[in-house]
């Protein structure tokens, strides 16, 4: 059985004695931490690895980027991601899906957080790193030798039209983005991935 996303999250008062949040960056920064989070084992006594782990990690940026562009890592040797976590030290509660407006995956401003269904989350997309005309919604029809418009809503391609400019096929777009009820900032930009 595969975890859900927030299984690993802890509750928000532990979160609270875990991490210091940035509302300006984003960042979560490691505190330092007690001795209660430590146990005795037969190397060493629970005093010595907190203080091992203060040193270490106390005041600095908590996760990575991973290869996806999500900050990433572990709480108590559980995958989490910090997007989730930071939902949860504000807000005290697991959202299913969190949209990061802008597209960075990285950005963790709560401004730039949004609690979202799955098809609003989908309707918030970047244009793919692999477009080849550079235009969300817009491809060169080799058959007839123009640019052809579509929108892909509910799993369904809707047709937008043959143009004889990818500006023209693009405004179809546009237009068409609006009325079914895009983010303003579907398409625009490239997918960023793994940037800060």
């Amino acid at each position: 059985m595969t975890a859900k996303r927030n299984d690993n999250i802890p509750p928000q008062d532990v979160l609270d004695r875990l991490f210091t949040y940035d509302p300006i960056t984003g960042d979560l920064r490691w505190k330092r931490r007690t001795v209660d989070f430590f146990t005795d084992n037969r190397f060493h006594t629970a005093e010595m690895q907190c203080a091992v782990w203060n040193k270490r990690h106390a005041g600095d940026i908590a996760f990575r980027i991973s290869n996806s562009g999500y900050r990433q890592g572990a709480i108590f040797g559980k995958p989490v991601s910090a997007h989730r976590v930071v939902w949860k030290l504000i807000f005290g509660t697991d959202a299913v899906i969190i949209d990061h407006i802008n597209g960075n995956r990285a950005d963790n401003r709560l401004e730039n957080l949004r609690e979202c269904t799955s098809q609003e989350n989908m309707r918030n997309q970047r244009r793919r790193f692999d477009s080849k005309s550079g235009v969300c919604g817009v491809t060169w029809n080799k058959g007839v030798g123009k640019w052809q418009a579509q929108i892909k809503v509910n799993g369904k391609n809707i047709y937008l039209g043959i143009h004889e400019s990818i500006e023209d096929a693009s405004d179809a777009y546009q237009k068409a983005k609006l009325e079914y009820g895009f983010h303003r900032l579907h398409g625009e930009g490239q997918e960023i991935r793994g940037l800060a």
